[in-house]
């Protein structure tokens, strides 16, 4: 039996400008980080050579390394006769665009392809002779279809292949929409976050001890200076978070006169949308200011 471990799109050097600075290394870091479980992977299963359909997508090449694992010789880098790598993509334009029916037409055992992100069959209905998409072994977007795999390919004397796809990724990356209090107070009470590419949007409307609280859990998610966050990455869309300032009320009894004063004119400039977001949260830290006053 013929053991082969397919792996593609790897990667290197990638960075993701979407997110802070800190969240961009450790996402770049894991492109790097996720070659070490995939040759482990082939050495778990003592395969007979690593296959990489796409090695590195990088701005700036030179500052991705790959190191070989112990073991491994160059010339065991190469695919035995009639299985065969390539590109393709039925749906989008390649630089080396081949039929889907090619491991048919050309009497191949399996055919390797890489520059899609999700783990696939091509055609999915056809697992015989398979030709594969692995997908990229660390996920690099929110929208990817099945990343994170690299496939184990096995080929018996009969030359008939079968594929296991095995997970290697570390990241997980999740789309989360929060519209109620409880549904934060659970999302933040969760324990699989840490390695989460969490894009969270919150869209609720809370009174100030609700929104106080909803500070807080964000703040938690998120992680300060001192303390790392429940998230691995966090990319927080805030815009539906909302003061409910005609409940302030009483809430504001507290304050001196003058600043009372400012609090109405802040009410007022919270009911012009373009003001709203500084005026809600100047209101949340004067109700803050007076609540800090009465418990002392």
């Amino acid at each position: 039996m013929l053991k082969l471990l397919h792996t593609a799109d790897w990667h290197l050097g990638r960075r993701f400008r979407a997110f802070s600075e800190e969240a961009s290394i450790k996402l770049s870091r894991a492109r790097l980080e996720v070659i070490d479980r995939i040759f482990s992977e082939a050495e778990r299963h003592q395969v007979d050579a690593v296959l990489c359909a796409r090695v590195i997508s990088s701005t700036n090449p030179s500052q991705a390394r790959v190191v070989r694992p112990r073991g491994l010789a160059p010339e065991e880098a190469v695919a035995p006769a009639r299985v065969s790598p390539a590109r393709q993509s039925p749906d989008a334009q390649t630089n080396f665009p081949i039929s889907k029916d090619a491991v048919v037409d050309r009497g191949l055992d399996y055919l390797a392809i890489g520059d899609t992100h999700g783990f696939r069959f091509i055609p999915p209905e056809r697992k015989q002779p398979p030709t594969i998409y692995p997908g990229t072994p660390e996920p690099t977007a929110f929208d990817e279809v099945d990343p994170g795999h690299v496939a184990l390919v096995l080929i018996n004397r009969q030359r008939r292949a079968t594929v296991d796809k095995r997970r290697v990724a570390n990241w997980h990356w999740e789309t989360v929409r929060v519209a109620e209090l409880s549904a934060l107070r659970a999302l933040a009470a969760r324990h699989d976050l840490g390695n989460r590419v969490l894009r969270l949007t919150v869209e609720m409307r809370l009174s100030a001890e609700q929104y106080d609280e909803a500070e807080a859990l964000l703040q938690e998610l998120a992680g300060t200076e001192a303390r790392h966050g429940r998230a691995g990455v966090l990319q927080l869309d805030r815009e539906g978070l909302s003061l409910d300032v005609a409940a302030l009320g009483h809430g504001l009894e507290g304050l001196p006169p003058v600043l009372q004063a400012a609090a109405r004119r802040l009410q007022e400039a919270a009911a012009d949308p373009d003001q709203r977001p500084a005026a809600e949260r100047a209101l949340f830290h004067l109700f803050r200011a007076a609540r800090e006053g009465v418990r002392g």
